[in-house]
Formats: structure tokens, sequence, C-alpha cells
């Protein structure tokens, strides 16, 4: 979405927002890939810099349980 310079603050902000949740759509498949299993913790953070021209900034993080430690606990180690 092209955000023109004389629009609303309110507007850009909004169409910032909604192309920040497009972005989560698009990148879904990305920020969990195929290979993560046993998550304990998953998160995401968006900004909005409010500085001249600045754009949203997506950050995710996941965390995840230790295999061999899980694979311990489960034959009762």
């Amino acid at each position: 979405m092209a955000i023109k310079k004389d629009i609303p603050y309110r507007d850009k902000l909004v169409a910032y927002i909604k192309d920040a949740g497009q972005d989560l759509i698009d990148r879904a498949e990305q920020m969990v890939g195929p290979d993560t299993d046993l998550i304990s913790e998953f998160n995401i953070h968006i900004s909005f810099p409010q500085e001249l021209g600045s754009m949203p900034i997506i950050e995710w993080s996941t965390e995840v349980i230790s295999k061999n430690a899980h694979k311990r606990y489960l034959n009762g180690e």
C-alpha cells in the first residue's frame, strides 16, 4: 500500500497497521518453520516509530524446549 505524504497521520498509521497485519499473514510460515517443534514461547512485537519516514518494524522470537532434555524427561530420567 503506497503511503502519501499529505494524508493525515491517523490515516497513515491505520494503513501501516494494515500493512503489518498483512506481513504477519505473508510471513507466518517463515515465522514458525516446519522443523520448529517443542515451542515453549512465541512472541510478536510490532513497533511504529514516530520519526519522519519510519516504517513499521516487526520482531518475533521463538523459544523451544531442549529436545534431549525432553526425551530424558519422557524416559523418566
